[in-house]
């Protein structure tokens, strides 16, 4: 299984996304719409972004409507389209796979179904409208489950928490990987840093040690830098324990008016 990972992106200021007449709950939806793509690490600071586009450890573009949702992205070779009018959710990688797109009353992603009606991607939300988890059964096809679970301190995404599964049935599903990823910001709300711990699994077991902590196979540390007049990161870099450079990113980026 051949599996990308994309780093694994309020107040007055961030409202500016739709006006500050807006209420907070529309820059929440377009939080999770992120979210439930998989882009957190990506999604706007203050001002809407039309295109944005990725160079280097892997290439890619993200694209979205005039409401901020996200209606196109590519990472390599795989393209994902969304159209919200029809309800439809498709891949492109070696053929054109389709599904229906389910939302709430706010617009915000519920579920995503295939054409048997069977879900193969369903969001939790909490009491605040934030999606909590993720389920996703789509990536690797019908054998495996990713679960990716949000954690939020001051209305900010402050832990990532993605775990893939080996799903031979509903009775049998086997750890396979997990990634723990930490955020921190500035004063200004920006993402600045993140910490990613990457753990691999052993017939299904994670090592760990005598206090019953689990052992990462990889850990990185990340830096958002270079922000922009609207307080975008324009580079991103990450470092193992050993300080090699793993991962290195340049985003560049259109805006709406």
């Amino acid at each position: 299984m051949k599996i990308y990972i994309i780093p694994l992106i309020y107040s007055c200021l961030l409202l500016t996304l739709l006006g500050c007449d807006n209420k907070q709950s529309d820059y929440k939806i377009i939080i999770n719409n992120y979210i439930n793509n998989g882009q957190y690490d990506v999604a706007p600071h203050s001002k809407l972004i039309k295109k944005q586009r990725f160079e280097g450890s892997y290439f890619g573009t993200i694209e979205t409507n005039a409401d901020g949702l996200i209606t196109f992205y590519n990472l390599n070779d795989k393209k994902v389209y969304f159209d919200y009018q029809q309800s439809q959710y498709m891949i492109k990688n070696q053929e054109l796979s389709k599904y229906k797109i389910n939302v709430d009353d706010k617009q915000n992603i519920v579920s995503i179904t295939d054409s048997s009606g069977n879900e193969v991607i369903r969001s939790t939300y909490d009491e605040q409208g934030r999606v909590v988890k993720l389920e996703n059964s789509i990536i690797g096809g019908s054998n495996y489950l990713f679960i990716n679970q949000i954690t939020y301190k001051n209305e900010l995404v402050v832990e990532r928490y993605y775990e893939i599964f080996d799903k031979t049935d509903e009775a049998n599903i086997v750890p396979l990987y997990l990634n723990k990823k930490q955020y921190f910001y500035n004063a200004e709300k920006q993402l600045i840093n993140s910490v990613e711990h990457a753990f691999i699994a052993q017939n299904g077991q994670y090592e760990s040690n005598e206090h019953n902590q689990l052992i990462p196979t990889e850990q990185l540390n990340c830096v958002y830098d270079d922000p922009n007049q609207y307080g975008d990161w324009t580079k991103l870099y990450c470092l193992n324990e050993q300080e090699e450079t793993k991962r290195f990113i340049l985003r560049s980026f259109e805006y709406y008016d």
